[in-house]
């Protein structure tokens, strides 16, 4: 009996773990593009302030790790409600952000969902008027113009921010932006949860037929046993007259 229940609590649980496989390999092909790309889709992004700063990112040693399984990428494209606008994308050290950003006032964002899409944020920094942003020499990528404009840029080790605001630094950010991520291995290891999980549910179901076809062992006969030797019976005695 003890074994049937084995059998049967084992295959169960093969099939829900092979569930929750095929459910994480359904939403890596529903989320990432065959290139690995998640994005948040086109949306409002503005701010009365002068800049929009985002959480800094701290990768650390990891970047170098991860980039050695493909390239891990951020890209985020903007574009003024304004067409006389110039707008500025720009990736710089959170110590060099942090540093020049704290003279003026701006958006600090504090979360970000894709589904539903939110921007979370916070007010920060002095009330000055500050240096334009093309003017500083710690970024590690920038772009900036009129219209469309993409930053896409690769990760690396470090902790770094990224800013977004008009050129000339005047008040009021206003842009139509798509956010994006790139995770390269998104789709293989999409295809591993869908392998993995027909497996799992391969071994559940037959771990399962087994233990219901199971019968439980029969309990043995307990020993016979011997009768008692029946005792001969005593003659009675003579009688005498």
């Amino acid at each position: 009996m003890a074994k049937k229940v084995v059998l049967i609590v084992l295959g169960a649980l093969g099939i829900a773990i092979s569930l929750a496989l095929f459910a994480g390999g359904v939403a890596l092909f529903a989320l990432f593009s065959p290139h690995g790309w998640l994005e948040s889709g086109e949306h409002r992004v503005d701010s009365p302030t002068r800049a929009l700063v985002s959480q800094s990112a701290d990768f650390k040693d990891a970047a170098d790790a991860l980039n050695s399984l493909g390239d891990f990428r951020l890209r985020l494209r903007a574009r003024a409600f304004d067409p006389g606008r110039t707008l500025f994308i720009g990736v710089g050290p959170t110590a060099a952000v942090e540093r020049y950003a704290s003279g003026f006032r701006h958006d600090r964002v504090t979360s970000l969902d894709f589904s539903p899409f939110r921007l979370g944020r916070r007010p920060a920094g002095a009330d000055a008027v500050p240096e334009p942003p093309t003017t500083q020499v710690f970024w590690v990528q920038r772009v900036e113009g009129a219209g469309t404009q993409t930053l896409d840029w690769k990760i690396r080790n470090g902790s770094y921010e990224v800013v977004l605001m008009n050129a000339d630094a005047t008040p009021g950010v206003d842009t139509d932006a798509v956010l994006a991520v790139r995770v390269p291995f998104a789709h293989p290891l999409g295809v591993i949860f869908l392998v993995a999980g027909a497996i799992v549910l391969g071994l559940g179901i037959l771990l399962l037929v087994i233990g219901i076809r199971t019968r439980p062992a029969r309990p043995s006969a307990p020993p016979a046993w011997p009768s008692p030797e029946p005792v001969p019976a005593t003659p009675p005695p003579p009688s005498t007259t």
